[in-house]
């Protein structure tokens, strides 16, 4: 039986032998977490990462970027919130994960949730492409993902403090519904274990999810503490100093916890299927300041376009 319905173990794929349709709708999650057990690239601290990843599904890398990089990007992010007014309104359209299109706004102001949030961080956000940009980053990305790793999506949040236990969208339990993929996030404050903190699901990187659970891919917390029940799997909040980064598998279960401390990030999703990339944009004079080898590297791993 798997360990919870439509959510299997690698010990439960002989069951499904006799089950070829259903075992058939999971070959592509199987054949990604062949990755799980491949070679690893890097060296130092970034092969630490790496390994942490494999087996964990999380690692956070400390001291990432100098506390000017984290007072330039406090500053960026004061900006915006002071000009989203003017920017709410414009809607793209994305890859959905669970197949299509979907609409989105491209600036966001939760104002019921203290949330603001923009999907095109290098159109507002100066200093954006410097993280995009950062060594390790990268490194990592290289390590875990491979040498054809993308910049699927990019976003800067800041998160106001709130008292509530709210449960909604990425604060509830769930998974990308996208394979194999990697989020980074850059913390601009102190997260401590009570804090606004991502919270991931240890090991639950190699799950795999029928096409219902990938079609509704929230889990509600009474299936999660059925999972931590087997001892396998575990919480680990994944707290720490500003200027750390934290990457996760996005397979893995994982909510963002919401808490009475404010939270100001940069993320950036990565991942190695071109077709589920998310359109950006930046402007011309961004752009044209940016060595040359900076510009290639974008172009080659995003879906970029620079505009007047």
């Amino acid at each position: 039986m798997p360990v919870l319905p439509g959510v299997y173990r690698a010990r439960e794929m002989g069951a499904l032998l006799r089950r070829p349709a259903e075992l058939a709708d999971l070959v592509p999650q199987l054949a990604d977490r062949t990755r799980l057990v491949l070679p690893r690239r890097g060296h130092g601290r970034v092969r630490d990462m790496v390994g942490q990843l494999v087996e964990d599904g999380v690692a956070v890398l400390p001291d990432a970027v100098s506390a000017e990089f984290l007072e330039a990007a406090r500053a960026d992010l004061d900006h915006f919130v002071g000009e989203i007014p003017g920017l709410l309104g414009t809607t793209r359209v994305k890859p959905a994960s669970t197949g299509g299109l979907r609409e989105y706004e491209v600036h966001e102001w939760q104002r019921d949730l203290g949330i603001h949030r923009t999907h095109d961080p290098l159109m507002v956000l100066p200093g954006y492409v410097e993280f995009l940009l950062l060594p390790e980053l990268r490194e990592v990305a290289a390590g875990y993902l491979g040498r054809r790793w993308l910049y699927q999506a990019m976003i800067a949040t800041r998160t106001g403090p709130t008292t509530l236990t709210d449960r909604r969208g990425f604060a509830g339990w769930h998974h990308d519904a996208r394979g194999q993929k990697l989020n980074a996030i850059l913390l601009m404050d102190d997260v401590g274990a009570d804090g606004s903190a991502t919270v991931v699901i240890r090991g639950s990187h190699r799950l795999v999810y029928s096409r219902a659970r990938r079609l509704r891919n929230f889990l509600p917390d009474g299936e999660i503490e059925q999972l931590c029940r087997q001892p396998a799997y575990d919480e680990i909040v994944a707290c720490a100093r500003a200027g750390s980064i934290v990457f996760f598998d996005s397979q893995a279960l994982h909510r963002g916890r919401r808490s009475p401390h404010p939270r100001d990030a940069y993320q950036v999703n990565l991942m190695t299927k071109r077709s589920h990339l998310w359109r950006h944009e930046i402007r011309q004079d961004r752009w044209t300041a940016l060595p040359p080898q900076s510009r290639r590297l974008l172009r080659r791993r995003s879906d970029l376009t620079v505009v007047a």
